[in-house]
């Protein structure tokens, strides 16, 4: 008689036969899920099996953990075991568990940006306090926080807005990675904003530097302009 993790094995393999794995925009995929299938049937044996099976069939396991992580899917299981809970979680029950777990750990804003400023020269090689300093580290961009920054403040503003962006996401099991499209159009605003306001200091140093004025000199102060948006295109 074959032992649960072969039966798992096995189906798994059929249904690789069934239909070609397509790129998913979940967070978590096919494989982790059979995973999940596989160490549930050797926690729980014949007690999971017999309400899930040993397959995620229709996809409904996957399409129920959806917006959640592999970390969070990880912490989640653990938290499971530990309890020690006679009969398996159902689908709602582990989904709320998996944020749970996954949520413990998760630094403060202020320790998360020190974390990523510190780390920016290896950030594939540290080991994260929690995935997502790592991922808004690199929204805003190693090499700024490397210490190459226009403005520090500025930077420090667009991190924030990444990890709170990336921490509530996670929190309420909406997370996706490119939390983003949000993320880089603030963090595209922030930086033409400061370029814009650094190119009209230096416009206005020069001007003072070469005594030009709007009340004194109107067309060399126009030919002046032009000229200095012509260099720095503005």
């Amino acid at each position: 008689m074959k032992t649960g993790r072969e039966l798992v094995v096995q189906a798994i393999s059929n249904k690789k036969h069934q239909h070609r794995y397509q790129q998913s925009t979940n967070t978590l995929t096919r494989a982790d899920i059979s995973e999940l299938f596989v160490r549930m049937v050797d926690s729980y044996g014949q007690k999971w099996s017999s309400q899930f099976g040993v397959v995620d069939k229709n996809d409904t396991w996957l399409n129920g953990l959806n917006g959640l992580t592999q970390q969070q899917l990880a912490a989640g299981f653990e938290r499971c075991i530990k309890l020690e809970t006679v009969w398996p979680p159902t689908l709602p029950q582990f989904r709320k568990l998996c944020i749970e777990a996954g949520c413990v750990g998760l630094p403060n804003v202020a320790d998360a940006y020190e974390e990523a400023c510190l780390h920016a020269d290896n950030p594939t090689e540290h080991k994260w306090s929690h995935e997502i300093v790592y991922l808004a580290g690199k929204k805003v961009g190693w090499y700024e926080l490397r210490g190459h920054a226009v403005d520090a403040n500025a930077l420090k503003r667009r991190f924030n807005y990444a990890y709170e962006s990336l921490k509530n996401n996670l929190m309420t099991g909406n997370f996706n990675p490119s939390v983003s499209d949000a993320i880089e159009d603030f963090s595209r605003e922030t930086l033409y904003q400061n370029a814009k306001a650094q190119s009209e200091q230096k416009l206005a140093e020069y001007m003072r530097a070469n005594n030009i004025t709007q009340s004194k000199g109107r067309e060399v102060f126009v030919q002046h302009l032009a000229k200095w948006r012509e260099k720095h295109a503005l």
